[in-house]
């Protein structure tokens, strides 16, 4: 997706280079089949917290008037457990 905004023109933000992708979480996770659900679940916390933490220094910095995202539901998540 970062390489099609691109071509189109868009501004990608610097931070996010800095992202974990949570799809090649789950794959590595997985390994040869094998899936660990709890030891998932507990990197997977890891993952959301620190990409969550990325994206936030990045809006407090930013001065944005809006955020537009894309399956954003942890974001909400967190924006609702903490609101400050």
């Amino acid at each position: 997706m970062t390489r099609l905004l691109e071509k189109s023109g868009e501004r990608i933000h610097p931070l996010s280079a800095r992202l974990a992708s949570e799809s090649r979480h789950i794959e590595e996770e997985a390994g040869e089949h094998d899936l660990n659900a709890s030891r998932r679940s507990a990197r997977m916390d890891e993952l959301l917290i620190a990409n969550f933490m990325i994206f936030q220094d990045a809006v407090d910095a930013g001065g944005y008037d809006l955020v537009v995202a894309d399956e954003a539901w942890d974001i909400d998540h967190y924006w609702h457990s903490i609101p400050s």
